[in-house]
């Protein structure tokens, strides 16, 4: 009945990212407290990852989940909560390259996605996933490599990245059994 900030900025992180993500700890309790106590979901979540178990891995999906608290659990627009206006404030740190951009909404989050080419590198993963139907062999990294330079040469088009695939060794030719 509430949006999720930690499943959206983890949907953001590793599906459009291609982040790693730390796996959860088995023993760890993931249940929320009740909506019931708190203002916003906002609030419940921030209350939530303050745990120090928690706050490892919430530091890296809230702050990108927040930007999307204008939508509500079922996808509606919403300025207000409870009474209370929205606040979609948040923040994506890129380790690699160490900076931190600071996001309000979703659009912000977009021009961030679009201004680099982490989102871009990503897909070619994911298309090329798609186009073999796995994503762990041996070839793989020379493979996405090729492809995703292709890509990059060409604007990240939609067709420069199939086309990529299509041309690649893997996907033109057989390796036999190893």
């Amino acid at each position: 009945e509430n949006s999720s900030p930690v499943q959206r900025g983890r949907f953001v992180r590793d599906r459009i990212l291609c982040e790693p993500i730390p796996e959860m700890p088995e023993d760890l309790d993931t249940n929320l407290d009740s909506p019931d106590g708190f203002t916003t979901n906002r609030e419940r979540y921030e209350t939530h990852s303050a745990d120090p178990r928690c706050s490892g891995c919430h530091a890296l999906f809230d702050p990108v989940g927040f930007p999307f608290e204008h939508y509500d659990g079922f996808g509606r627009y919403r300025d207000q909560e409870k009474g209370v206006p929205i606040d979609a404030t948040g923040l994506i740190t890129d380790e690699e390259a160490g900076t931190e951009t600071t996001l309000d909404g979703v659009q912000s989050l977009l021009d961030y996605l679009t201004s680099g080419d982490r989102a871009r590198a990503c897909a070619v993963r994911y298309w090329s996933y798609y186009a073999h139907g796995r994503d762990n062999w041996q070839e793989k990294k020379c493979n996405d490599d090729q492809v995703r330079r292709d890509a990059q040469a060409n604007g990240y088009t939609l067709k420069s990245i199939l086309m990529g695939i299509l041309h690649a060794p893997s996907f033109t030719g057989r390796v036999g059994d190893q």
